[in-house]
């Protein structure tokens, strides 16, 4: 900046000395010493001269301010970022990140995603048709384990829980072919069904397995626990009384009255007995 300032002093000052000499030399005459040539050979010289300063004036101007801009940017940069601009900066992004936020989601709002992988076996919709969330236009068939969806009684669904392990044979195959199950989900709320309270209850096949097939009626048994080494009876043999709970048993010919005690209810209709029977007695399926 210093040397630029002093060529620009020196040139300032050359300029004006070159116009001083013009002025002289236009007011000079020819004598016998000068003739007219000579001094029309000076004034193009000195055209000459005056037009190179000019254009190292102008030249040294143009230096000079960019040399001045790039000062001031270079004292920006050493200086740091304001506090401002930082703000500014970050609120820049935060605009270019919402505004591609908002385009991808533009872009998902017109893209349908399958839950799973599988083949379209069913498909009714149609390009450029509105239709609502509810209505059912694209059937997928599972490439994986397939699901059943169950609708447990509620005098039932108390015993039942998420994890449960069962078994299922599917009519296709006969009783003789077992599947094993898992039970995945239970809905909170009831679904009422020919005027009885059901929970629709989901369970997943454990194995994949071909043989299976969409569609297929499935008869599901759930197992809610394992009563080893346990006495269990139809639920209708238990009497009770004032004097307690009983069954009638029967030795030969004899028809007697026997106390027990129950406990669990191992699946509908049937009972433990904890005590009062022992393996290979034989009791009246209706007390007496």
């Amino acid at each position: 900046g210093v040397t630029a300032a002093k060529a620009q002093q020196y040139l300032s000052n050359v300029s004006q000395f070159l116009a001083e000499v013009n002025s002289l030399l236009n007011q000079a005459v020819p004598d016998q010493g000068t003739s007219a040539a000579t001094l029309s050979s000076y004034s193009t010289t000195l055209a000459s001269a005056r037009s190179n300063v000019n254009a190292a004036v102008t030249s040294l101007t143009t230096a000079s301010s960019v040399l001045d801009a790039a000062q001031k940017n270079l004292d920006l940069l050493l200086a740091g970022a304001t506090t401002d601009e930082i703000n500014a900066q970050k609120a820049a992004v935060q605009f270019a990140q919402a505004d591609v936020e908002s385009a991808e989601a533009a872009v998902a709002k017109t893209q349908i995603r399958a839950p799973f992988g599988g083949v379209v076996s069913k498909m009714d919709a149609k390009v450029g048709a509105i239709v609502s969330p509810a209505d059912q236009e694209i059937t997928l068939q599972s490439n994986g384990v397939f699901e059943i969806d169950a609708y447990i009684p509620e005098v039932s669904i108390a015993g039942v829980a998420v994890g449960d392990v069962g078994s299922t044979t599917l009519d296709a195959y006969g009783e003789d072919v077992v599947f094993p199950v898992k039970v995945i989900s239970i809905d909170p709320a009831q679904t009422v069904r020919q005027g009885v309270s059901t929970y629709k209850t989901k369970l997943v096949f454990s194995t994949k397995d071909t043989r299976i097939r969409s569609g297929m009626t499935a008869n599901v048994i759930i197992s809610t626990g394992t009563l080893h080494h346990a006495i269990v009876i139809p639920e209708g043999a238990v009497g009770h009384d004032n004097a307690g709970t009983y069954v009638s048993l029967k030795k030969e010919d004899t028809v007697t009255r026997q106390s027990v005690t129950v406990g669990m209810q191992p699946s509908l209709g049937q009972v433990e007995i904890t005590s009062g029977l022992s393996a290979g007695d034989v009791i009246l399926l209706t007390p007496r």
